[in-house]
Formats: C-alpha cells, structure tokens, sequence
C-alpha cells in the first residue's frame, strides 16, 4: 500500500516548491546570524534554506562618512 499525501496537500506543497524556486524563500522566521569556518550565515528556521549574512553598519563619524 503506498502513502501518498492527499491531492490537497500535494497541490499545495507543488505549489509551495514553484514558489520557492522563483522568489526563494519568503519566512520571516530565521536565527542570529553566525559563522562557521569563516562563513557567516543565518538559516530559515521554517525550509532550512541558508542564507548569506553581510553585516551593514550605518554609524556615521563627523564628517559624515561612513567607517
């Protein structure tokens, strides 16, 4: 007997995986960034898709140029 997801939900997972593919991921729920062997990174916590991390610092010295 093979389990196979009912046609709703493999509609919608279908679905779920186009989208992904065209936009990637679209969660808001993902954690601290953090760097392993040199690499730093925060993952989705819903799909587990990584995602590059580049810290932007917007502190401004007196001269108005950026450090």
């Amino acid at each position: 007997m093979e389990n196979k997801l009912p046609r709703q939900q493999a509609v919608k997972l279908r679905g779920q995986t186009i989208l992904e593919r065209l936009f990637g991921c679209w969660h808001r729920n993902v954690s601290r960034p953090f760097t392993i062997s040199g690499r730093t990174y925060e993952v989705c916590l819903d799909c587990g898709k990584q995602f590059a991390y580049a810290r932007v610092d917007f502190q401004h010295n007196a001269l108005g140029q950026t450090r």
